[in-house]
């Protein structure tokens, strides 16, 4: 993870998201890797105190992240570069007005190369939603993986007397990861078409009213290289009415009355929370996780029951 971070900074990048539940290893790996820089500053936020690592003391002021951020992303113009560890706080990295500032960072950042100030946060969550593609990621336990096998490899090629370079180890890695992703996802399909037909067999005995059948397929998107396959699934013949929605939610939000009349006034939230409780109804599996939708946090619970986000959800 040393080499990870080390090469994070010395390309000079904003915002680093590492997974990871020991936060004193980024820690000591972030003191090892800024020992190189003879003038710098290294600030360490954790539960409402920030630490002022040179001095060893704590700063006034900066006894929320917020106020931390709003202290520091001045200093950035300047010469000498600042750096912020945040150790875990989840709820409070998802507070509106620190995610508006990590995105002003990481913009600053991109059209000002040599603005000074990095934040690197390390926190037991994968990235959420919010963050992603403003933030770098590393993920301890695949970097952990990355380094045996690199040691493998190269053992192998030193017993095979052979001379790898390091660009080449990396692309062994590589290949090897593209090839465990590609029979992972055969593996996971070829598992979930028992699930599948048992869904459909039940689909087909609890009959949903107003419902139609499209039949599944093979296809190939305009952002995959490979063909996906997609299975059937019922929609609705209608609009939701409002006596729909009535018979699920026990409640009826729009404005414009009428039993027939479609659904409104309702939010994203509300509408998933109606499908998981129109699957419960009729004796499926509700497939949306909103145990976090405060955060604005969405999981897919996939069969099987793994939570995964929705951009890498296997429906």
């Amino acid at each position: 993870m040393k080499e990870s971070i080390s090469k994070f900074i010395t390309e000079g990048k904003a915002l680093l998201w590492i997974k990871t539940n020991d936060f004193q290893e980024v820690e000591r790996a972030m003191i090892e890797s800024l020992n190189s820089l003879e003038n710098k500053k290294f600030y360490i936020y954790e539960k409402g105190k920030t630490i002022n690592f040179l001095n060893d003391s704590i700063e006034n002021g900066m006894d929320d992240l917020f106020n931390t951020l709003d202290e520091l992303y001045p200093q950035g113009i300047r010469k000498i570069p600042v750096f912020l560890l945040i150790k875990g706080g989840i709820d409070e990295i998802l507070k509106k007005n620190n995610l508006d500032y990590f995105r002003e960072i990481f913009e600053t950042k991109k059209e000002a190369p040599r603005y000074n100030f990095t934040v690197v946060i390390a926190d037991n969550e994968d990235v959420p939603p919010q963050l992603e593609g403003i933030v770098d990621f590393i993920d301890k336990q695949i970097t952990d993986n990355e380094g045996a096998i690199k040691k493998y490899i190269l053992d192998l090629a030193k017993f095979e007397k052979l001379e790898l370079a390091e660009e080449e180890v990396e692309k062994v890695i590589e290949t090897l990861k593209n090839n465990i992703n590609k029979y992972s996802r055969n593996k996971e399909k070829k598992e979930n078409i028992p699930s599948l037909k048992s869904n459909e067999i039940r689909l087909n005995k609890n009959k949903i009213e107003d419902m139609i059948i499209v039949k599944g397929g093979k296809y190939q998107p305009s952002f995959a290289d490979e063909e996906k396959e997609v299975f059937d699934i019922e929609v609705s013949k209608y609009l939701i009415t409002q006596k729909m929605w009535a018979e699920v939610m026990r409640t009826n939000p729009s404005h414009f009355k009428g039993e027939n009349m479609p659904v409104e006034s309702l939010n994203w939230w509300e509408a998933l929370d109606y499908c998981n409780k129109l699957s419960e109804k009729y004796g499926l599996e509700p497939v949306y996780d909103l145990s976090k939708s405060a955060q604005g946090i969405l999981m897919i619970k996939e069969l099987g029951g793994k939570k995964v986000y929705p951009d890498v959800a296997n429906f």
